[in-house]
């Protein structure tokens, strides 16, 4: 009996092999004579065909390869997003105009065109799945001779069968609709590959068709923009008289333009020369010495308000001899008035002038034309340049008191930066105190890092009386204490958690800006829980803030926590300047947490992989359904953490419990059987092959309430050649625990246990 199982086996294993090769000769056979009829095709299309005339050339070379006997090809309009049939073969001439003469929504068409009818690149809706139609599409029924025995293969009258045709980008150009097989048996993988071809081919021809049609029209639109330029040179011509007197006219315009150009570019060597300077002095002197090579002037003045009130301090060019300027200066003179009211003086011919003809500085000066420019910082004037000529200058244009306004202007901008500057090197001395703390940050976890943040921003801000530094809990989603100085009892405030957007600290948070609160309004403030409320009274001893300083601490975008300083004695203890240095200190804190945060992050995912590809080598090393049954859900846990956990087979339209870890009632779950469809989780899973992920089961509809539930809940379904045949449910207490991360590395795991339990049974059924 052995021997004769042995030769029957032998057998047997021939017969197999002997179909599979009979098969693969056939598919071969098939895609030759697919390969003939597009090489058929190819050599029919012509240059300069007609778009219809190469579609119908394509449209038999689909009937001849293929058994379909019906082939409708349409284009989309692209202006209107609309299908129009072009040609068709094995339809009735009535049947054809018919469905020329109507056209269809591609967004109409496209909701046929489900996932769940995709076959490759086309779409096969049988009859019995046929989604609702969308009124605006027209469709043709065919009368087609159904067979004697009809069977699941079997072609039905109302079969669709579309191609969408794409172009590179993978936009729709045109569709290819089928019917008809001579065989009466719907189409296998084969056939479609087959059409693909010639739809491929179609595709191009349609593309390249389109594309032809937009360059001929650039072409017509040059040619026609060609023929206007033609035209305006033509009337050019006749003009000429006419261009030269206007030519003339610009030439002296530009003279014009040259001139005050020559100011423009006067005014630039000015403030470029002013720029350069490092501190205000220099940048005064600076104005004033170019003032003279760049305008051709012969003194200049600078002048400052000082404490003491208006001071000449710069003083050159060529002065006339015996000329006391200092004395002069404390009369009445263009210099000393802007430096009041900060308006410029320009005089272009002094003697003209009714105003300052008469002043004894500007006539020791021997000036005949006057500049005057106040020097303004915030709107106030801070400092004057007066700059005078021995000869009359031309009348000032607009655009010439418009350059010297911008010197005046861009000159006060620089003296302004350079105040700004002097500020920022004195907040850098600030810093530079404050660098031994960025230093300390190396090699400090996460509580170390907070506490020294916390105690380096107490020790420079001499006004901050106590503080904390709060750290976001993603799972939670509270902003919770990790360090606490200086109140009362630290161990209260450490209790004491925040939401999002909760208080002034969650409100801060939420906003992820620095905010300085001159003065508290505790009740507006500080509108927390009763429980909250008197841990807060606990830690502060009884006592108030009076103002604080909060600093969110932000990196790329995310809130990591919050840092709040405050203030019992004093209304607006805080000053801008502390608000900056801690921003500073805050984005030093964030960066090393981030950075601790990767290097976690990291660990943790290299742990996974690690226990992801144990899990792979010990999975795909049995072949045996039941050991891996039995050792699934304990390879898992290193892989995804769990309270609990179940493993569910599917048999026809049921799961089963397979196996089961953590319940404390093992024995009654084993064997348990649901049907998917009454599974609302299950049978999403079903339909879509995607896991569900449910952060809290209280808040959730599909779940029924029960005491103490296990809140967090994971379904990850087992699939192999596209169909779910299992699922693992995992669950844990907390809320909040599964992360996107783990889902990914739980499908994974899914995946390949649900390859391996196939290959087994396979295994198991070839023994």
């Amino acid at each position: 009996m052995q021997m004769l199982a042995v030769q029957a086996g032998i057998a047997i294993g021939n017969a197999q092999r002997y179909q599979n090769e009979k098969q693969r000769s056939e598919l071969m056979g098939r895609r030759s004579e697919t390969l003939v009829r597009l090489t058929d095709v190819s050599y029919s299309l012509g240059h300069d065909q007609p778009l219809d005339q190469a579609l119908q050339i394509i449209a038999r070379g689909i009937r001849d390869a293929t058994p379909f006997r019906v082939v409708l090809m349409s284009t989309l309009e692209s202006d209107t997003d609309q299908l129009r049939r072009v040609t068709g073969i094995g339809l009735p001439q009535e049947t054809m105009n018919e469905l020329l003469s109507r056209k269809q929504p591609l967004a109409s068409v496209q909701q046929l065109m489900r996932p769940e009818f995709k076959i490759s690149h086309s779409y096969f809706i049988p009859a019995d799945q046929t989604p609702v139609m969308p009124p605006d599409l027209h469709k043709v029924t065919l009368d087609v001779n159904a067979p004697q025995t009809k069977t699941s293969n079997s072609w039905d009258a109302e079969d669709f069968l579309i191609i969408p045709l794409e172009n590179a980008e993978g936009q729709i150009v045109g569709l290819i609709s089928l019917d008809d097989p001579s065989n009466g048996l719907r189409p296998d993988i084969a056939t479609i590959e087959s059409i693909e071809v010639f739809a491929s081919q179609a595709a191009l021809l349609i593309n390249n068709t389109m594309r032809q049609g937009d360059l001929r029209g650039r072409i017509d639109s040059l040619s026609s923009a060609l023929n206007r330029q033609q035209k305006l040179l033509d009337v050019a011509k006749n003009d000429l008289p006419i261009l030269l007197r206007k030519d003339l006219e610009q030439t002296i315009s530009l003279h014009n333009l040259d001139r005050r150009a020559q100011r423009v570019r006067a005014g630039l060597a000015i403030t470029e020369s002013v720029s350069r300077q490092l501190d205000a002095t220099s940048a005064l002197s600076a104005l004033g010495r170019e003032t003279l090579t760049q305008l051709g002037m012969s003194v200049a003045l600078v002048a400052e308000n000082t404490l003491e009130g208006p001071r000449l301090t710069h003083i050159l060019g060529s002065l006339p001899r015996s000329t006391n300027v200092d004395a002069l200066f404390g009369q009445r003179n263009p210099l000393r008035a802007i430096l009041q009211n900060g308006h410029s003086v320009l005089i272009p011919n002094l003697d003209e002038d009714d105003e300052w003809r008469d002043s004894t500085l500007l006539t020791s000066l021997r000036a005949k034309s006057v500049i005057c420019l106040p020097i303004l910082v915030e709107n106030k004037p801070v400092a004057a340049m007066l700059a005078t000529s021995p000869e009359p200058m031309q009348s000032f244009t607009d655009e010439d008191r418009q350059v010297y306004t911008q010197i005046s202007q861009q000159t006060s901008l620089i003296l302004q930066n350079i105040s700004l500057l002097n500020q920022t090197r004195r907040r850098l001395d600030e810093v530079n105190l404050l660098l031994d703390f960025s230093r300390q940050l190396s090699g400090m976890e996460a509580d170390a890092i907070v506490k020294s943040l916390l105690d380096s921003a107490r020790r420079v801000i001499q006004t901050a009386h106590a503080g904390a530094v709060l750290v976001w809990n993603q799972k939670n989603e509270l902003l919770t204490p990790r360090a606490v100085s200086g109140y009362a009892d630290n161990e209260s405030m450490l209790k004491i958690n925040y939401r999002l957007g909760e208080a002034l600290p969650g409100n801060a948070f939420l906003q992820k800006r620095a905010r300085r609160v001159d003065e508290i309004n505790f009740a507006r403030d500080y509108n927390l829980s009763a429980e909250n409320l008197s841990y807060y009274r606990q830690a502060t001893g009884g006592r108030l803030p009076v103002s604080s300083l909060l600093v969110p601490i932000v990196s790329n975008e995310q809130n990591l926590g919050l840092l709040v300083l405050d203030n019992f004695n004093t209304t607006g203890a805080f000053r801008a300047e502390d608000e900056a240095l801690l921003v500073s200190l805050a984005q030093q804190v964030a960066l090393s947490m981030d950075n601790l945060r990767l290097v976690r992050d990291t660990q943790e995912r290299a742990g996974q992989l690690q226990a992801l590809n144990d899990a792979s080598a010990s999975l795909t090393s049995s072949l045996s359904s039941d050991q891996l049954i039995n050792t699934l859900l304990d390879q898992l846990r290193p892989i995804l953490p769990y309270d609990t956990a179940t493993l569910w087979l599917r048999e026809k339209d049921r799961l089963t419990v397979a196996s089961t870890h953590g319940f404390s009632d093992v024995e009654q779950r084993l064997g348990l059987s649901i049907s998917v469809a009454d599974s609302a989780l299950f049978k999403e899973m079903g339909q879509t092959g995607q896991p569900i992920l449910v952060k809290d089961v209280r808040e959730d509809p599909r779940f029924p309430p029960v005491e103490a539930p296990r809140l967090s809940w994971l379904g990850i379904p087992l699939v192999s050649k596209g169909e779910m045949v299992g699922v693992l449910a995992v669950e844990k207490w907390q809320a909040n625990y599964f992360t996107r991360e783990q889902v990914q590395v739980g499908l994974t795991f899914a995946s390949q246990s649900a390859v391996s339990l196939d290959n087994a049974r396979l295994y198991e059924d070839s023994v």
